[in-house]
C-alpha cells in the first residue's frame, strides 16, 4: 500500500522548488528522519483506546523522491507504516477521528481527507513530514509516516 505515488512526489517537490520553496530536508540524516517519523506515530497512535496495538507492516524503507529523468540528485524520503490492531472494527470511524483531533490540535495542515467515502486522512506536520491514517474495507486500520527529502549522502 503506497501513501503517495511517485509520480505526485516529483511534481510537488518541483512545482514547489519553483516558488521559492524552502527544503525542509536541509538538515535532516536518514537517523533523524526515522526517530521523527517513530515520534510522530507515537503520539498518533497515544490518542487510541488501551488495548490498541501496533504492528509494522514492513521495516523502514527509503523512497526516491524523483525519478531518473526529473530527479537524479538522489534525495529520498523515509517511509513506515504500521497495521493497528485490536481495535473493534465498528469503531474504526471513531479512531480515525481521535488522530485526526489530536493532528488539528497540533497544527497538522490536512492534505487530505477523503471521508465519508473512503476512510482515509493525509496530514503535514510543522515540519514537513506527513501522516496518513487509513481505514479499510478489511476493517484493517493502518498508520503511516513520510519524511521530507534529504540527501542520504551528506547527512541533509
Amino acid at each position: 500500500m503506497s501513501w503517495i505515488p511517485q509520480s505526485s512526489v516529483a511534481l510537488i517537490i518541483f512545482s514547489l522548488s519553483a516558488c521559492g520553496w524552502t527544503d525542509p530536508g536541509a538538515d535532516l540524516d536518514r537517523s533523524q528522519a526515522g526517530e521523527t517519523l517513530e515520534k510522530y506515530i507515537a503520539e498518533s497512535f497515544s490518542t487510541l483506546p488501551k488495548e490498541a496495538k501496533l504492528e509494522a507492516k514492513e521495516d523502514m524503507w527509503d523512497t526516491s523522491c524523483g525519478d531518473a529523468e526529473s530527479d537524479n540528485t538522489g534525495r529520498v524520503m523515509v517511509t513506515k507504516e504500521y497495521r493497528v490492531l485490536n481495535l473493534h472494527p465498528k469503531d474504526k470511524e471513531q479512531n480515525i477521528e481521535r488522530m485526526f483531533e489530536h493532528w488539528n490540535k497540533n497544527g497538522y495542515s490536512v492534505i487530505e481527507d477523503a471521508r465519508p467515502e473512503e476512510l482515509v486522512i493525509q496530514v503535514e506536520t510543522p515540519d514537513s513530514f506527513t501522516l496518513a491514517v487509513r481505514g479499510d474495507r478489511s476493517d484493517e486500520l493502518s498508520i503511516g509516516a513520510l519524511s521530507p527529502c534529504f540527501s542520504p549522502y551528506d547527512g541533509g
